[in-house]
């Protein structure tokens, strides 16, 4: 489980499974993400520490990339950079 207020350095994409997001609370669940989605884009790209929690609901396999790398890359694909932004913003 990921916890709400720890470092985000890592975005994550799921590849199999589904995640549960839940609020600071840790109880109230936010939403279900499902293969093909991604999450961490807010502690990420805009508030450096995560703002909610993340549980596996189906057993999961995720990818990620690091912060660092997130970032060199966003830095030569502006449109993708602030579509990215847009979206942390919208679910934060």
């Amino acid at each position: 489980m990921f916890k709400a207020d720890d470092i985000a350095d890592n975005l994550y994409f799921i590849l199999q499974g589904q995640v549960e997001i839940i609020a600071p609370d840790n109880e109230t669940p936010l939403a279900y993400q499902n293969k093909g989605s991604y999450f961490g884009e807010i502690g990420v790209l805009l508030t450096g520490v995560r703002t909610a929690a993340v549980r596996i609901i189906i057993t999961s396999i995720l990818f990620y990339i690091e912060k660092n790398d997130l970032i060199a890359i966003l830095d030569h694909h502006p449109k993708q950079a602030k579509f990215l932004r847009a979206v942390g913003r919208q679910r934060h």
